[in-house]
């Protein structure tokens, strides 16, 4: 327990003394900036020398006051206290400092943020005066509108104008777009697609256009046995688009029969195959069905876009391609004849017949209009039919249905119940010589345009062989006693046709079913033309409330008795005491024929 003691001692004592060396080794010769000694001679033991003192000066780089904090110069100071100038010259503390500046506000001008405005200092941060915005009422435009961002506006504070409220309003501009752009082709399943760009702001518009293609179908595929048969008995087919795989299944096709060239004994047509016989013509419901004409527009966007795609090429003057040419007059030139110009024939309107999936279609295209008369410059009823330049129009050929007149003796006289087509009666005034031998009128029925047209273009055109073969030749009675006169200097002498048009007399006739009164609205005498006749430029009635809409107007063969130049006609009403030029091409054009039953 003594050594412990003894031992703490001992170590307490020596902490003391090395404690009192350091202090005495810290302390400055405060004479001496070289770092002199004072005191006694620390190489003696005697206790009042003192212990010498080295100055180990750090110095203090400049900084300049700010607002609020002072600054200072250069100095070099000593751990002691001693502070030297930066001339190495002994100075004060208070020698060395720089006071600070105080604020300097800045009252020309405010800072603002959203919230509120201040004045500052030029110096620092600090901020005085701060006050809230105070909202103007006047609304300052910043910006126009254009196509992509609407025009700018805002308030602003009425003490410091800091923006406090900002707002689009307004429209903004349409986009300036360039041309369509193709992107993809049309299909048969997908339309075209285009695009368009604005070239202010580059936004692109897009969108799918104009018409399906086609499908393109091969060949009709047989799915039952492929052969006519007597009992004309259905089976189905089908065809499919090369392109798309699209199916068309037709369940009621009938094989079609192959008619041998002669008719039999008993004047029917029988099947080289099958020995299936039927008659010429069909009769149902009072009606005749012989032949086969243009009559009713196509409406089926598939079909007529087909039909456009295998035409061809659209013809133009000079160049048909497969299309013909009507040989239509197109009015008067500048040669002067008997007080008119010589009307004058063009190329401007061309027809083309097509087969297509079984049945027959005539394509009619035209690039100027048809006048209503030959010498009619300008004048149409084309276009208000709805049909117009440079389009292209189809109509399906289809059964004629005649109305029966009479029957007598296994013979049928037969006219047309509807208007087929329109033609003029005379392609001009004015007396002609025939073969230099005489001299004919305009209104001569025998040597007319229309019954040249009648025997010729129609007559080959809506009847087969097989029919032609069961049309009598038929002599036709011209006489002035048909024309509704007891005499008539420009009717002509009889004439055997296989098609010719009604007379005055025929339409008069009560055994036809006609009203011998020819100035009543006889519904017997009234016709509409077909579509077809229509899209040739024949009249039609378009007084929506008359009861008479749709009706046309039809020429007869009978000369007119008061002049040369006109033929008798029924109106749109069936009054039938009218007469026209011969020139018209408005009027519309009802075959009449007799057959063998």
């Amino acid at each position: 327990m003594k050594r412990t003691i003894k031992l703490l001692v001992t170590m307490l004592a020596l902490v003391v003394l090395i404690a009192a060396l350091a202090i005495t080794l810290a302390a400055c010769d405060k004479d001496n900036e070289q770092g002199g000694t004072y005191g006694k001679n620390p190489g003696t033991s005697t206790s009042n020398e003192e212990i010498p003192h080295k100055h180990n000066y750090k110095v203090v780089e400049a900084k300049s006051p700010t607002c609020t904090v002072d600054g200072n110069v250069k100095y070099y100071a000593c751990s002691c206290g001693k502070i030297l100038s930066a001339n190495k010259v002994e100075i004060l503390k208070a020698a060395t400092v720089l006071p600070a500046k105080g604020h300097d506000k800045v009252t020309t001008s405010w800072e603002s943020d959203d919230v509120s405005h201040w004045h500052k200092c030029n110096n620092c941060d600090a901020k005085f005066d701060i006050q809230m915005h105070i909202e103007g009422s006047d609304i300052i435009r910043d910006s126009e509108a254009t196509c992509s961002s609407l025009p700018h506006f805002h308030r602003e504070c009425t003490v410091c104008h800091h923006s406090v409220a900002e707002f689009d309003f307004g429209e903004l501009l349409p986009h300036e777009f360039g041309d369509w752009i193709d992107d993809t082709p049309a299909t048969c399943t997908k339309q075209a697609h285009h695009h368009r760009n604005c070239v202010n702001c580059g936004y692109t518009e897009s969108e799918d256009y104009g018409e399906l293609l086609p499908h393109d179908f091969g060949n009709w595929i047989i799915d039952g046995e492929n052969v006519c048969n007597k009992d004309n008995t259905p089976v189905p087919r089908h065809k499919e688009c090369a392109n798309c795989e699209y199916t068309i299944v037709d369940e009621n096709y009938i094989v079609p029969h192959t008619w041998k060239e002669q008719l039999t004994g008993d004047r029917q047509k029988e099947c080289t195959k099958c020995g299936y016989k039927e008659n010429v013509y069909e009769e149902r419901d009072g009606k005749i069905y012989l032949g086969e004409y243009p009559q009713t527009k196509e409406t089926d966007d598939g079909i007529t876009a087909t039909l456009a795609q295998m035409s061809g090429d659209r013809p133009v003057k000079g160049n048909a391609g497969k299309w013909t040419d009507y040989g239509y007059f197109i009015g008067l030139n500048t040669t002067s004849y008997g007080g008119y110009g010589v009307p004058v024939k063009d190329e401007f309107m061309w027809y083309i017949d097509l087969e297509y999936d079984g049945a027959r279609y005539r394509g009619v295209y035209f690039t100027s209009y048809r006048p209503i008369a030959t010498d009619a410059d300008g004048l149409t009823h084309q276009d208000d039919n709805a049909y117009y330049v440079n389009s292209l129009y189809w109509f399906k050929w289809e059964p004629i249905e005649w109305r029966v007149l009479e029957k007598t003796d296994g013979e049928a006289f037969l006219m047309s119940n509807v208007i087929l087509d329109s033609q003029q009666y005379y392609w001009k005034h004015g007396v002609r010589s025939i073969d230099g031998k005489y001299i004919v009128s305009p209104n001569n029925y025998k040597e007319s345009d229309i019954r040249a047209w009648l025997n010729g273009t129609f007559y080959n055109q809506a009847f087969d062989e097989l029919a032609q073969a069961i049309i009598n030749e038929t002599l036709v009675d011209n006489s002035a006693a048909t024309t509704g006169y007891s005499s008539n200097e420009n009717a002509c002498e009889n004439t055997s046709d296989k098609v010719f048009l009604l007379s005055y007399a025929d339409v008069m006739n009560p055994s036809y079913g006609f009203n011998p009164d020819s100035g009543c609205d006889d519904e017997a005498r009234r016709l509409k033309p077909t579509d077809y006749a229509q899209s040739q430029g024949a009249f039609v009635l378009r007084t929506a409330d008359s009861i008479y809409y749709g009706n046309g107007y039809w020429m007869l063969r009978s000369p007119s008795d008061y002049n040369s130049i006109s033929v008798l006609e029924v109106i749109y009403s069936g009054d039938a005491d009218f007469a026209a030029p011969v020139e018209c091409t408005d009027r519309g054009v009802v075959p009449a024929i007799k057959i063998q039953l």
